[in-house]
């Protein structure tokens, strides 16, 4: 019996001792089933991350699904160009080219430092170069940190740069666009005469009036054919060269040249020839949904035009020129009577050089494509154009650079219910040289900016004059002027932008209504465009010269819904109303000068604040044109401006004014008034306006 008790007993252990391992060694397995759990539980919350993926995957379908708007357009074709050996530095771009550039800084300009994607004012407001950047990503920095400055106002010097484009993505003048050279001995010869066709060579069949050419190569082409065409079906990977050696081709029904198809057609206006092409007032398509060919010379794919022959494009039908991939133009003499668009590249247009006249009902100088991050660009680094346009001037889905030539713009509003501009960028516009003329005033009051950007702009560089119905420049986000000579002859207002930040250059302003005004954009401006500005408004002033001429009725010279700032530079304002709502400056915040001179002649709204530089006020100095000094004691000239018109008070702000220090204003040698410095404010704000402490009164009435 103990036996049997003994060997239950140490069954009993044997039992419980097993559970235990049983226990502890499934615990284990259980921890790791349970880590599988685990990892489980984190690939759920992986989900989540990937929910987020596919949460941009789909910001990422509405761009798929209006991929096959290209491809109706037949932009399938042209695909395999963009891995072109001639074209892969502007075609091969993508987002991620983008995002690499914001990180690393593609820049033309060394002080750029790459800091693209930088918002603080440590790195942005430290040099003016830095602010002048056009290679900066279209990546939009701002919404990281827009509410912070909003807030605090502690970013008022990083630059918007929402939009604006990285230089890698526009195409550059390459070897095959500068082809200009053919042998008739070995080049293919196609002879026009009337009604038919003759041709030496191969690569190429004829039909009657039509000369369609399949094959890549050289095609030399001359004389006068009444009524057929030229056409291109070549492969996609042919580069076709077409050299017009005297042509005059007229097409009742269709484009007189069609390229339907090849990797890139470079056409060469023959020295010493004139080549005309017409089309008619209307075209034949093989179905009824047809779309193309739709202008006078019509390209599916790349189109280059060089030479220093001359070309005369009458299109009676629509466009003139157009392309649906990348148009350049490197020279010659083209003339463009385009019943609506002159000139359309629908990836982008460069101009490099030539002379080039338009004429259009519709837009001059065109492109469109909204679909590819890099596309829709228009960018000019020479030539002279000269643009008449029934719509803009020169009118981009994304951005428009110009780097030089000279350009010419006037945009003519075909009714009052119409509104043209005169440059047009659907991001951001940047003009780093180059002669700009652009006016936009023909007697509509409905007539539009001059240069408009949905995005920034940026005046680094040429002559600009604009005259214009409504704003000389308008940006929905930053204007910045960093070395520009502007001259608004005309305007409504005359600089307008979310914020406006003079770096250098200089700025001449004549307007009836707000000389510049930094305005809030409202909830709608901001839902519907990506690239308006949502920044507290603000006027910075760090070097440079601004002058600001405003006439009669409710005006102010400087209008900021935000506040004023100056550190440099000179400011020049003249306001010829006194009283009312009218006033050289109009400021929300507050108004602060702590270097520079900023000069405010006529009704006095805002002033600057007790932390700025010395000031004198001038309410009982009567003030007509001429050149005025202002000398110290010991004769030493301190400043001088000179005005055109008749102000009554004001004050002068500026950093050469020391405490303590006796000065004398005069003109033509005549003493006009004289003070001692005897505090930071002397003189009394008088009558000659709203009045109004530091800050002044609320500010105009926004851009509206």
């Amino acid at each position: 019996m103990a036996k049997i008790i003994l060997k239950r007993t140490v069954f009993a252990i044997m039992l419980i001792m097993a559970l235990i391992s049983t226990t502890i060694f499934g615990c284990n397995k259980n921890a790791s089933s349970s880590g599988s759990v685990t990892y489980s539980a984190v690939s759920g919350n992986s989900d989540t991350d990937d929910a987020d993926v596919d949460s941009s995957d789909s910001n990422d379908d509405p761009d798929a699904d209006s991929e096959p708007d290209d491809d109706t357009d037949s932009e399938t074709d042209s695909d395999p160009d963009d891995t072109d050996d001639d074209d892969a530095d502007t075609d091969d771009s993508t987002s991620s080219d983008l995002s690499a550039a914001s990180s690393s800084g593609t820049s033309s300009d060394p002080d750029s430092s790459g800091s693209t994607t930088s918002t603080s004012s440590d790195t942005a407001g430290t040099s003016s170069d830095s602010l002048i950047t056009t290679s900066t990503t279209a990546t939009n920095t701002d919404d990281e940190d827009e509410n912070d400055d909003n807030d605090a106002g502690d970013d008022s010097d990083a630059i918007n740069t929402a939009g604006v484009a990285d230089e890698s993505d526009y195409a550059s003048i390459n070897t095959s666009d500068t082809i200009t050279t053919y042998d008739e001995t070995s080049d293919t010869v196609i002879t026009l005469n009337g009604s038919s066709i003759s041709v030496s060579g191969s690569g190429c069949t004829v039909n009657g009036s039509t000369v369609t050419i399949t094959t890549g190569g050289t095609y030399i082409i001359s004389g006068t054919l009444n009524n057929g065409q030229i056409i291109v079906t070549a492969d996609s990977t042919d580069k076709v060269y077409l050299v017009l050696n005297g042509v005059n081709i007229t097409c009742s029904y269709s484009s007189p040249i069609y390229i339907s198809n090849c990797d890139k057609t470079v056409i060469t206006l023959n020295a010493g020839t004139t080549n005309t092409l017409t089309d008619g007032t209307s075209y034949t398509y093989a179905d009824a949904a047809g779309e193309e060919p739709n202008a006078c010379l019509y390209c599916d794919d790349d189109l280059t035009i060089n030479g220093e022959g001359t070309l005369i494009v009458n299109a009676n039908y629509n466009n003139g020129i157009q392309s649906k991939d990348d148009l350049k133009i490197t020279g010659g003499t083209i003339t463009v009577n385009a019943i609506n668009n002159g000139i359309k590249g629908k990836d982008s247009v460069t101009i490099s050089g030539g002379t080039i006249t338009i004429k259009a009902g519709g837009d001059g100088i065109q492109s469109t494509n909204t679909d590819e991050s890099g596309k829709g660009y228009v960018h000019i680094t020479g030539g002279n154009i000269n643009i008449t346009a029934g719509d803009d001037g020169i009118q981009a889905a994304n951005t428009i650079q110009i780097d030089d030539g000279t350009v010419v713009v006037k945009a003519t509003a075909s009714s009052s219910e119409d509104k043209v501009r005169g440059i047009n960028a659907g991001t951001a516009l940047t003009i780093n040289g180059g002669t700009i003329n652009v006016t936009t005033k023909d007697g509509y009051s409905s007539n539009d900016d001059a240069i408009h950007a949905s995005g920034s702009i940026y005046l680094n560089g040429g002559t600009i004059t604009v005259s214009c119905g409504d704003d000389g420049v308008h940006a929905d986000a930053d204007v910045v002027l960093n070395g520009a000579t502007l001259t608004v002859s005309s305007s409504a207002e005359g600089i307008e932008g979310n914020r406006i930040f003079m770096r250098s250059g200089t700025a001449y302003v004549t307007a009836s209504d707000d000389g510049v005004n930094a305005y809030s954009n409202d909830s709608y401006d901001i839902a519907s465009n990506p690239y308006a500005g949502t920044y507290t408004p603000l006027v910075s002033v760090s070097g440079g010269y601004l002058d600001v001429t405003l006439g009669n009725g409710d005006t102010d010279g400087i209008d900021s819904n935000g506040s004023y700032e100056q550190t440099g530079g000179t400011v020049i304002v003249k306001c010829s109303a006194t009283g009312g709502m009218a006033g050289t400056m109009d400021v929300d915040g507050s108004v602060s000068v702590t270097g520079g001179t900023l000069i405010a002649l006529g009704g006095i709204a805002s002033y600057p604040n007790s932390s700025s530089c010395n000031m004198v006020f001038l309410s009982s100095v009567s003030l007509s044109s001429g050149t005025y000094m202002v000398t110290d004691s010991n004769g030493n000239t301190v400043l001088s401006f000179t005005i055109s018109g008749s102000y009554s008070s004001g004050y002068i702000c500026s950093d050469a004014f020391t405490t303590g220090g006796s000065y004398t204003l005069s003109r033509s040698g005549s003493s006009v008034y004289t003070w001692t410095q005897s505090s930071q404010s002397v003189g009394s704000s008088g009558t000659g306006g709203i009045g109004g402490g530091p800050g002044g009164n609320p500010g105009g009435f926004g851009r509206r």
